[in-house]
C-alpha cells in the first residue's frame, strides 16, 4: 500500500477537520497505526519541509475563515503566480533535500503481514 498522510500534530487545523482528517501522524505514530492494522511499515518519508511556514500561516488565517471556505481557502493557492512559486519551492526542496528531518506529510509504503 502507498499512503500519503498529513505530519505534525501541532499543525492540525479546521482544515484537516474539513478535509476530513483525525489527526496528524508522526512517523512513529503512523508505524504503530499500521502495526495494529496488519501492516509492515517498509518505507516512509517525511515532504514539504518548506511548507512548515505556509501551513502554519493557513492555520492562524483559518481560524477565522467560514466553515464553508475552509477547504477552498486553506488549500487554493491565491492566484498563479504564487502557485508556480509553491511548486517551484517543492522541486527545489527534492532537489537540495529529498529527504528532510520533517514535513507537512508523510509518504509511505506498506506490506500486509501474513
Amino acid at each position: 500500500m502507498i499512503l500519503n498522510v498529513p505530519a505534525v500534530q501541532s499543525l492540525y487545523s479546521r482544515y484537516d477537520e474539513a478535509a476530513g482528517h483525525v489527526k496528524r501522524y508522526s512517523m512513529s505514530v503512523l508505524n504503530d497505526e499500521l502495526s495494529g492494522s496488519g501492516f509492515r511499515l517498509l518505507k516512509g518519508s517525511y515532504w514539504g519541509f518548506t511548507m512548515l511556514p505556509i501551513v502554519l500561516v493557513r492555520k492562524a488565517v483559518l481560524a477565522f475563515t467560514k466553515r464553508e471556505n475552509i477547504v477552498s481557502r486553506g488549500f487554493q493557492p491565491p492566484s498563479k503566480i504564487a502557485d508556480l512559486l509553491l511548486r517551484a519551492l517543492m522541486h527545489t526542496e527534492n532537489l537540495i533535500l529529498p529527504r528532510p528531518p520533517w514535513g507537512t506529510s508523510i509518504i509511505a509504503v506498506a506490506q500486509r503481514v501474513d
